[in-house]
């Protein structure tokens, strides 16, 4: 399915570029080259380029700056529990999540009026391919199927405002959500969750889909507060 042939392409990009900066091709404050030359370079088109940049800088590898560029970060600087400014956004990551456990349940009571067998099937294939990576531990593939998997329900309310908060949401929480998934025990966190949803959703049930989804924010929000607080 589309989706995840997209995640497929940009975790491509991001290992690619990876490896050049792990091999010292990409050196700490080199300016990467143009999105018209890399995306020669890797074969790619520029939409999955430009997610492959946006997973990068939250991955710490790579530093955007506003007018200037992309540039290769000091990896020896991201460490999350030692980063006085990561701590200090604490508070700014739980009114996220305060946003997000509005959104998604209001978006379910809308998406379980329009639940069909293709779009079960949808879900299905997603949560298949996140189990994969959970068994490989790809980290970029982990965070953006998580997403694929949340985005589908609300694009599925159709409620175009609710997809594009939702869009939003994420650019912004991205940095901490990639650092939880680093950690095995947050994401294996989510498989049971997701595959509750996905049965109740089978089964039109909108009570039990929006009660199994708020408790399973409600993990995501303890698990990564937890581990913002260095608690795991």
């Amino acid at each position: 399915m589309e989706p995840i042939k997209r995640i497929s392409l940009t975790d491509e990009v991001v290992t690619s570029i990876k490896k050049l900066v792990v091999s010292g091709e990409y050196k700490v404050g080199y300016k990467i080259p143009s999105d018209t030359e890399l995306c020669k370079q890797l074969g790619v088109s520029r939409p999955t380029l430009r997610e492959a940049i946006k997973v990068l800088s939250a991955m710490g590898y790579i530093d955007i700056v506003v007018g200037k560029g992309a540039f290769i970060a000091d990896l020896t600087k991201k460490d999350i529990v030692s980063d006085p400014q990561r701590l200090s956004n604490i508070q700014v990551f739980r009114e996220f999540m305060q946003v997000r456990i509005a959104l998604e349940p209001a978006a379910m009571e809308l998406a379980i009026l329009k639940i069909d067998a293709g779009k079960i099937e949808e879900l299905e294939s997603i949560q298949a391919a996140f189990n994969e990576a959970v068994n490989i531990k790809d980290t970029v593939k982990l965070l953006m199927l998580d997403e694929a998997f949340h985005a589908s329900i609300i694009r599925y309310s159709g409620n175009k405002i609710m997809m594009e908060i939702n869009k939003n949401l994420y650019e912004k929480i991205r940095q901490f959500r990639v650092d939880s998934f680093s950690n095995n025990k947050i994401y294996q966190n989510a498989l049971n969750p997701h595959g509750l949803i996905i049965y109740y959703m089978k089964q039109k049930n909108a009570e039990k889909s929006i009660e199994t989804l708020k408790l399973h924010l409600q993990a995501v929000e303890n698990d990564i507060g937890d581990m913002l607080n260095g608690n795991t």
